[in-house]
C-alpha cells in the first residue's frame, strides 16, 4: 500500500482521508522498512556478494555505505528546514518514490560513481519519508500521549 500511495497526487493524510487511524498508521509504517530496511542496512547483507562480482577494495564497499549515510544525514537536515514548507504528506510521498526509483537505479549499475549518487539519493529521500512519516503519525491523535507513543513505537519498530 504504501508504495501505491507515492503515486498518488500529495495529499493531507489528516486531513483528506477519513479511516481508521491504526490502518493509517500500519500503512505508513511499511516506510521504515523501505528506508532503513531496503535502502540502509540490507546493504551489509549483500555487500560480500557486490564486493566478490564487481571487484571492489573493501574501501570501496565501504564508501558506498558511507555515501548513504551522508545522503541520510543531509536528508534530515534538508527534511527539517523543508517541513516548515512543504505538507509532510508531499514529502512522504515524494520520498517513497525517489527512494525507490533510486534503489532500482543501484541495481542496475557497476559504476562506483553513479551508485554512490543513488546511494546518496537513497539516503537523502529515505531520511525524508522516515521524518515525515513520524509526523504524519503523530497527527493521528492529537491531544493523546498514549496512543501517540503506542502508533510511534508501531511505526518505527516498522
Amino acid at each position: 500500500m504504501t508504495i501505491v500511495l507515492a503515486f498518488l497526487p500529495a495529499f493531507r493524510f489528516h486531513q483528506d482521508i477519513q479511516m481508521n487511524p491504526w490502518v493509517v498508521i500500519l500503512a505508513l509504517a511499511m516506510a521504515p522498512a523501505v528506508s532503513n530496511g531496503f535502502a540502509r542496512f540490507a546493504y551489509a547483507l549483500i555487500l560480500p556478494a557486490m564486493r566478490a562480482d564487481l571487484g571492489w577494495t573493501y574501501s570501496m564497499a565501504g564508501w558506498i555505505n558511507t555515501a548513504n549515510a551522508i545522503g541520510y544525514l543531509l536528508g534530515a537536515l534538508l527534511t527539517f528546514w523543508l517541513s516548515r514548507k512543504v505538507a509532510s504528506s508531499l514529502l512522504f510521498t515524494r520520498g517513497m518514490l525517489v527512494t525507490a526509483l533510486a534503489l532500482l537505479a543501484s541495481g542496475m549499475t557497476a559504476d562506483i560513481t553513479l551508485l554512490s549518487v543513488f546511494r546518496v539519493l537513497a539516503g537523502i529521500a529515505g531520511a525524508a519519508m522516515f521524518i515525515s512519516g513520524a509526523a504524519l503519525v503523530a497527527a493521528r491523535f492529537p491531544g493523546d500521549p498514549a496512543r501517540n507513543a503506542f502508533g510511534m513505537a508501531l511505526y518505527i519498530g516498522g
